[in-house]
C-alpha cells in the first residue's frame, strides 16, 4: 500500500465513507429542514421554488468553471483520477436553466437572483478554488446529492406539476433530477464508483481540511434553505398535499434465512423486504425506490447492515447481518438508520442464520463466522462435540477459524454453510461421482 494509503482509510473505513459517516448529522438537517417538507409533501410555493433553482443554478455555474482549472492545478496522479470524476453526464447548469425557463420564462433571471446566503456560499468556494482536493469535495457533495436525494425530490415536483395540469410534457420543469443514459436502478453503483475514484486521490495530511470543507457545503446549503423557507414558510396554500400515509402495525413475526429473504425482492415475489441488523422491513410501500428499477433495489430481499453503518452502496457488503461497528460514529450511524428505518416500515420478523458476506481485503470476517462468534454456535461439532463459543477449530480442518467444521462434516449441522461457494468444487466432483455411479444402473 503506497504512503497514502492508510490515510485514504481510518480504520479500515475508505475516505469518502469517512467524510459521510462524520457529517451525516449535518446531512440530516438539509434533508429533514422545512423547505424541504414542502417538496416531500408537494406543497412547495412556486416563487420559493423558483429561488431554490436559481441558487443551484449560480452554484453549479461556477462550479462547472472550476473543474478545468482545479484539475490543471493538481498532481499528475490526481489529475488522471478528477478526468473520471469530472463526468459531462453530471453537468447541471444548462439542466437547470431548462427548468427555470419552464417554470418561470425566458426572463427568469429577472425573476429570481443569487440570495445572499448563495453569495457567501460562492465567496466560501471560491476561497477553496486554490486547492484543488477541495474543489473536488464540493464537486462530490453537490453532485452526490442530486444523484442520491435528489431523485425523490425529482418524483415529487414532477407530481406537483402533473396535478397543477398546465400541459406540459413528462420531464418538463425536472431536468435538474435527470441523468443522459442513467437509470435510477444504475444510481447507486455509479455513486459508489464515483466515491471509489475519489477514495484514490492522493490527499496526504489534509483529512481534516476535507472534513471542513464539506461541514462548510452542509452549512451553506441549510442557510440558502432557510431563506427559501422564509419566503413561504406555509408552502403553497392551494397546492393538494401529499396524503400522508401512516406507518401500518405489523402482527407478523416472519423468522427468515439470507436465502428465503432473497426472495422478497419485488421480481421472486411482489413484497419487498430487507434487513438491517437482522430487522427485517417490510418497504413495499416504497417500491419506487426499493422495488425493480429503484435506486436502492439492491437492498431488497437483502441484508443492508454493514451498507448502512459505513455509508456504502457497493454490493460486496451486502449480507453482513452481524456487523459490529467499532467506531462511535459508526455506531451512531448504524442506531439512526435502524431507528429511522423501523420508524417509518413496518417490522415483521427477524432475520436467522448466517449471512452471505464473504469477507473482505482488510481481514474482515466473513458474515458466517461472524454469526458462528456471536451467537456462541450452539450447533457443536459432530467430530470433536466442540462449538465456536469454545474459540477453537476442527481438529480436522486446515482452517484456523473457530468453530469451523470441515467439509463435508459441516453438512451435519449446517448444511447452508456446506453449499457456499468455497465448496463448490467439492460438492460437484461428488455429484459426478454419484450420478457416474447411477447411470449404467439406470440406463
Amino acid at each position: 500500500m503506497s504512503k497514502y494509503g492508510q490515510l485514504r482509510k481510518s480504520k479500515g473505513q475508505a475516505l469518502s465513507s469517512w467524510l459521510l459517516t462524520e457529517t451525516l448529522e449535518l446531512h440530516d438537517r438539509t434533508m429533514e429542514h422545512p423547505f424541504m417538507k414542502t417538496i416531500y409533501d408537494c406543497t412547495y410555493s412556486d416563487e420559493a421554488y423558483v429561488q431554490y433553482l436559481a441558487n443551484q443554478h449560480a452554484m453549479f455555474e461556477r462550479l462547472e468553471q472550476l473543474i478545468g482549472p482545479a484539475a490543471r492545478k493538481a498532481s499528475a496522479t490526481d489529475r488522471e483520477t478528477m478526468k473520471t470524476l469530472f463526468d459531462p453526464v453530471l453537468l447541471r447548469k444548462g439542466k437547470i436553466a431548462d427548468d427555470l425557463v419552464f417554470l418561470a420564462g425566458e426572463d427568469w433571471k429577472g425573476k429570481a437572483t443569487p440570495s445572499v446566503a448563495t453569495e457567501e456560499y460562492l465567496a466560501a468556494l471560491e476561497a477553496d478554488s486554490k486547492e484543488p482536493l477541495l474543489v473536488v469535495t464540493h464537486h462530490m457533495l453537490q453532485y452526490l446529492a442530486v444523484l442520491s436525494g435528489g431523485q425523490y425530490l425529482g418524483q415529487q415536483v414532477a407530481k406537483k406539476l402533473k396535478r397543477a395540469d398546465k400541459g406540459h410534457k413528462a420531464g418538463d420543469g425536472v431536468a435538474m433530477y435527470s441523468f443522459q443514459g442513467l437509470k435510477a436502478v444504475q444510481h447507486p453503483k455509479y455513486v459508489q464508483t464515483y466515491m471509489d475514484n475519489y477514495d484514490k486521490l492522493e490527499v496526504g495530511e489534509q483529512r481534516e481540511a476535507l472534513l471542513d470543507c464539506c461541514k462548510r457545503v452542509y452549512v451553506g446549503m441549510l442557510k440558502m434553505m432557510d431563506e427559501c423557507h422564509a419566503m413561504a414558510p406555509a408552502g403553497d396554500p392551494n397546492a393538494v398535499k401529499e396524503e400522508k400515509k401512516e406507518k401500518p402495525v405489523s402482527t407478523e413475526h416472519m423468522k427468515l434465512t439470507m436465502q428465503e429473504l432473497s426472495e422478497y425482492d419485488g421480481i421472486k415475489q411482489k413484497r419487498l423486504i430487507m434487513s438491517i441488523s437482522r430487522v427485517l422491513l417490510d418497504v413495499s410501500s416504497a417500491g419506487n425506490m426499493y422495488g425493480p428499477g429503484g435506486g436502492y433495489h439492491l437492498f431488497a430481499g437483502n441484508d443492508c447492515t454493514r451498507n448502512l453503518a459505513t455509508m456504502n452502496l457497493d454490493r460486496k457488503a451486502l449480507g453482513d447481518p452481524d456487523f459490529a461497528p467499532t467506531t462511535d460514529s459508526h455506531k451512531k450511524v448504524l442506531q439512526d438508520w435502524v431507528d429511522k428505518l423501523s420508524g417509518k416500515y413496518p417490522v415483521v420478523g427477524e432475520l436467522v442464520g448466517p449471512g452471505t458476506f464473504t469477507g473482505d481485503e482488510d481481514g474482515v470476517k466473513s458474515s458466517a463466522a461472524a454469526h458462528a462468534a456471536k451467537e456462541g454456535s450452539d450447533a457443536a461439532c459432530p467430530i470433536t462435540g466442540q462449538t465456536a463459543k469454545d474459540g477453537a477449530s476442527c481438529p480436522m480442518s486446515t482452517s484456523t477459524s473457530a468453530g469451523e467444521c470441515p467439509w463435508p462434516f459441516v453438512f451435519f449441522h449446517d448444511p447452508m454453510s456446506g453449499l457456499q461457494s468455497k465448496h463448490a468444487w467439492k460438492n460437484l466432483v461428488v455429484v459426478a461421482a454419484v450420478l457416474a455411479v447411477l447411470y449404467p444402473m439406470l440406463t
